[in-house]
């Protein structure tokens, strides 16, 4: 019993295809079912990033051993009992195609192959390409019957001789290819170049090959099949034609003449015709080419090239039939490519195997078939436009312009502080910073970028999820405090609850809040005033008074905490003799003994005139003195706010405030919050806590640097990181950005005209991404180089979060606040 089953109802022709063996009566004398499967085709479009493959040969090898896999017919039978079933030969389609669609020029690039390869194809050209490929239809790539032309593009010579395959030259041919756009003129054009592979056996090739070799070998030049080839043959023939009559004359007149005359000498027989047909004439060279040389010993494909041009107008058909026959022209070399009009029933014929994706009989059998090495194919078919030709054509191709990197594994894990998303291939992963491993989350991060490039909305994203999902605590410094939405402070004040949020201006007119260290260094104890003796030899830069840093510090020691409280320890003998007693009955004699030995005033003398210089530079600024003179306020409680996840906005808007005094209460408030941080116990910690500097340039010292830094390494252990916004990295001084760069802190890299901050960064990320294409990321994208599970994790691209919606208003609680936790500043005077 002998049954063809058809799946495709539109191919009645396939039964005509179907090998003669399985209609042998031998079968049926068996009763043994023989099914023959025609292939279902699957169609991709593809489309090119912006650092897509410019050299695809290894690739092209690769296809050839998977479609080799199933070359021969015995590997496409399965037996089923007495029941076989024979798959049609697997085919491989590239198709570029020019369309014309309500006024708009498109250029798209397609691949179709078998339902069997169809997903490991995809596979291959996604990991080999840098491409996206998105499943499409046999319609996006079906061509009209009417009023289109069809040129099959053949070799001019043997097969043995090879098309350039040089594919450093990327312009070459896809540049001439995609010019064919420019000569769509109608509504409803439409162009199209396709390219079928259909394996060839290596054997075969061999032995044709090895035969043209060895015909070159001896002089001789192997030529195709076909009338125009047969030329060379003729003219050599023609040649041996003349030679022989010419001889066969010299015979019969030197026969003539011994039989007259008597004489010793012959009539010399020299041919008339004395040059064969060379390679000379064939390549208009002596010498072959490294790919002709390298063509012999490389897989090849059965390669059907078509161009097929649809237009209502003749002109225009004809013209865009031309221009993609001459840009596909353009891979010449040792052997070129002509374009043959096909017409009548072999024109249908031709359109309907690439509208189907199908070869008939006819086409597989065809003697004069292109046999392409893999490294032509590599400049024939898949040569995708590179970035510059991409932004020539941006109008009409539909390209991904930004590097495709794939996020790694531990940020697409979900569940932690959401970033943003990364379109990888044709589909979207949403990117998320860990939050479970607390040692790598609270680290230094940067955030660099031009204006509004996306770097303060991420800021604010990070801060807004870590409290609402979290419960994550945040110290926000904003020196900038530009008022509404795109402002730091306003921006995360309006898009939190009111119970979550902490606004405090320390420039508000009519109410002074208090900041000093007071309760931090009561609750560290002796250790505590120690730590803050230290932290005030970088806080009062002293230069290069050397001795006068014994007094400060010891002065700081004795002051529990208090800035003004140093300047009257130093300044009044009185209120130093008091601090004295009080220090013996606290049982800190030492310290007690060492401010004894300081003597009267008059003993001090100028030693600590550099310490009271400095200090009167801050408590000659009205503000900074009322903030640190008066008396602590039990509401300003920074241990609890942290440990209730609050978000603390600390407002020192430099325009108001100057420079001097902005400088001062940044560095103050790091302080206050670093140390607070060490003073909590570990239940505290737990939600953790991020401090935010923007633009430090602005009041970054160098007393703040060294903090900075030390927040830097020693952060982790408090569960306190830090996170930076800048335009790039010259805006910051020297000292900071050396501090940060060697620290190797987290990057988000945004769109950014200055290229020098992506070379210093690009160690990072020039792995994965290259330079050139870094520093033309798209408004909202950054390169994102993070630390996670413990390692530092390939760079990758993602657009960032959109901003988080004001849901609240909140701007009454700036002033609230301000008279909540201050004073009135008339109520200060008298301090």
């Amino acid at each position: 019993m002998y049954e063809i089953a058809i799946y495709e109802p539109k191919l009645p022709a396939i039964i005509s295809e179907t090998p003669s063996i399985l209609k042998s009566s031998w079968w049926q004398s068996k009763k043994i079912e023989v099914v023959y499967v025609p292939n279902e085709m699957v169609v991709y479009r593809v489309i090119p990033h912006a650092n897509v493959a410019g050299n695809t040969k290894s690739m092209w090898r690769s296809l050839h051993k998977m479609y080799d896999m199933y070359a021969t017919p015995r590997s496409r039978l399965e037996r089923d009992g007495l029941k076989f079933r024979y798959r049609e030969k697997d085919t491989l389609w590239i198709d570029v195609v020019f369309r014309k669609v309500g006024g708009v020029d498109k250029i798209e690039f397609y691949v179709g192959t078998s339902e069997f390869q169809a997903e490991k194809l995809k596979r291959r050209l996604e990991n080999m390409m840098h491409v996206t490929i998105k499943e499409a239809s046999l319609a996006d790539v079906e061509i009209p019957l009417d009023n289109t032309v069809v040129q099959e593009m053949r070799y001019l010579r043997h097969d043995i001789f090879s098309l350039n395959t040089q594919t450093a030259e990327r312009q070459t041919p896809i540049a001439t290819v995609l010019n064919t756009v420019d000569e769509l003129a109608h509504d409803g054009d439409v162009a199209r170049l396709s390219i079928c592979a259909d394996h060839e056996a290596r054997p075969r090739w061999s032995k044709n090959a090895s035969w043209a070799r060895e015909k070159l070998a001896k002089g001789k030049v192997p030529q195709r099949a076909g009338i125009r080839q047969m030329i060379p043959l003729l003219k050599t023939g023609l040649a041996g034609l003349v030679n022989e009559v010419n001889s066969l004359l010299v015979d019969v007149v030197s026969a003539i003449h011994n039989s007259v005359f008597t004489s010793d000498k012959q009539i010399e027989k020299n041919a008339i015709i004395d040059k064969d047909f060379s390679l000379l004439d064939e390549i208009n060279s002596t010498k072959l080419s490294g790919a002709t040389n390298d063509k012999a010993n490389l897989p090849v494909f059965r390669t059907h090239i078509r161009v097929a041009a649809h237009s209502s107008n003749r002109l225009t058909r004809d013209t865009l039939a031309e221009s993609l026959a001459t840009g596909i022209g353009d891979t010449s070399e040792d052997n070129e490519l002509r374009g043959v009009v096909v017409r009548g029933k072999t024109a249908t014929r031709v359109i309907n195997e690439l509208n189907t994706l199908k070869l008939t009989h006819t086409s597989r059998m065809d003697p004069n078939v292109n046999l392409s090495s893999t490294d032509e194919m590599a400049k024939l078919a898949l040569q995708l436009p590179s970035r510059d030709l991409q932004m020539r054509y941006a109008d009409a191709l539909d390209a991904k312009y930004r590097i495709e990197v794939d996020v790694p594994a531990p940020l697409r894990i979900g569940g932690g502080l959401p970033l943003g998303a990364a379109t990888i291939k044709d589909s979207t992963v949403s990117v998320d910073m860990p939050v479970d491993k607390p040692d790598a989350l609270y680290r230094g991060y940067v955030f660099i970028g031009g204006q509004g490039a996306g770097k303060d909305t991420a800021i604010k994203n990070w801060i807004i999820d870590g409290c609402l999902i979290h419960g994550i605590s945040a110290v926000v410094i904003d020196a900038i405090d530009e008022p509404g939405e795109r402002g730091m402070a306003d921006g995360i004040r309006d898009s939190l609850p009111a119970d979550k949020i902490i606004d405090i201006d320390l420039s508000d007119d009519n109410y002074v809040v208090p900041l000093d260290l007071t309760e931090v260094v009561s609750a560290l104890g002796r250790l505590g005033a120690s730590r803050f003796g230290d932290e005030m030899i970088d806080f009062i830069d002293l230069g290069g008074h050397t001795r006068s840093r014994r007094f400060l510090r010891e002065a700081a020691k004795a002051s529990g905490g208090s800035l003004y409280g140093i300047k009257r320890i130093i300044e009044d003998e009185d209120f130093r003799l008091a601090t004295i007693e009080r220090l013996i009955i606290e049982g800190n004699e030492r310290l007690a003994r060492e401010l004894a030995a300081w003597g009267s005033n008059d003993d001090i003398g100028s030693k600590a005139d550099a310490v009271l210089d400095r200090l009167d530079t801050f408590f000659g600024n009205d503000r900074l003195h009322d903030i640190f003179a008066q008396k602590p306020h039990k509401d300003v409680d920074f241990v609890k706010w942290m440990s209730e996840g609050k978000v603390i906005i600390l407002r020192v808007p430099n325009r108001k405030l100057g420079e001097v005094a902005t400088k001062t209460l940044v560095h103050w408030i790091t302080l206050k919050a670093f140390m607070t941080r060490m003073l909590m116990s570990k239940e505290q910690q737990s939600n953790g806590c991020f401090i935010v500097f923007n633009e430090p340039e602005q009041y970054v010292s160098e007393g703040l640097t060294k903090l900075m830094g030390r927040i830097g390494t020693e952060g982790r252990k408090e569960r306190f990181g830090s996170l930076y916004a800048f335009h790039h990295w010259n805006k910051l001084p020297k000292s900071l950005q050396e501090n940060l760069l060697g620290g190797g802190v987290q990057q988000f890299l945004f769109a950014n005209d200055h290229h020098k901050t992506f070379e210093l960064s690009a160690h990072r990320f020039e792995d994965t991404i290259p330079l050139e294409q870094a520093v033309r990321l798209p408004q909202h994208y950054a390169i994102i180089s993070l630390r996670a599970a413990n390692e530092l994790q390939p760079a990758f691209i993602a657009k960032m979060k959109p901003p988080t919606p004001l849901r609240y208003k909140n701007s009454r609680l700036t002033a609230q606040h301000a008279k909540k936790y201050g004073r009135k500043w008339q109520d200060l005077q008298d301090l």
